[in-house]
């Protein structure tokens, strides 16, 4: 039996979801993806795409590699901005850009004003009634049997907003080492949160701020 090429479900806007069938399979790479992308959905702009991202609870992250999707698997499509490109942004897809990209609240500060420079030492805010007080459960323990907290998909929203807010303080595009300095800050000031086997105790948490901030923008 001949094998059915896989499927994609394509979000261009709430009200316009399409489905996208692949004769060829899923392409090796994004390019080649968006381009079917563009081409099937009559699109004539440059646009980047999101996936549902099991590890964060299915919430949209930035596609890197197609390598992430399977059959029947859902992407959104996101219109470049006039900044990133020459090419007319898409008027049907703009408004809709942020509907699932979070906006950080309009308390950052602006990129054209920021003029902090990088910490020496990462400073962690402080989170959440509810958040703090799990994590300074979470400290006493850890502290008492080197039992790691295994925290909450709300906790880590929360932990992940407030640092991705923290660090748009000094930088809107922080580097490898600076998102490292942020792990293990937060490691030092909540040791609950470290992560046995991983490098450094904190791989993870240096991995999602990236994440989160790769699908953030200010308000």
């Amino acid at each position: 039996m001949e094998r059915r090429p896989p499927k994609l479900r394509v979000i261009l806007n709430p009200d316009d979801t399409r489905e996208l069938i692949l004769p060829g399979g899923i392409p090796e790479t994004v390019e080649e993806l968006i381009n079917q992308v563009r081409k099937v959905c009559g699109l004539n702009c440059n646009v980047r795409l999101q996936y549902q991202d099991r590890d964060f609870g299915d919430a949209l992250v930035n596609l890197t590699s197609t390598a992430e999707l399977e059959d029947f698997a859902t992407i959104k499509v996101i219109p470049l901005t006039d900044d990133d490109q020459t090419i007319p942004v898409c008027d049907d897809l703009v408004s809709t850009e942020t509907d699932d990209t979070e906006l950080l609240s309009s308390s950052s500060s602006s990129v054209s004003t920021r003029t902090q420079m990088w910490p020496r030492e990462f400073p962690i805010p402080t989170f959440s009634y509810d958040t703090e007080l799990q994590l300074e459960k979470g400290n006493a323990v850890y502290i008492s049997s080197k039992t790691p907290l295994t925290p909450s998909p709300k906790t880590i929203s929360d932990i992940l907003r407030k640092v991705a807010e923290e660090i748009y303080k000094y930088k809107s595009y922080p580097t490898d080492a600076d998102f490292s300095d942020v792990a293990e800050a937060l490691i030092k000031k909540h040791p609950c949160l470290y992560e046995p086997g991983s490098y450094n105790g904190c791989y993870r948490w240096k991995q999602r701020p990236k994440t989160k901030m790769a699908t953030t923008v200010l308000s």
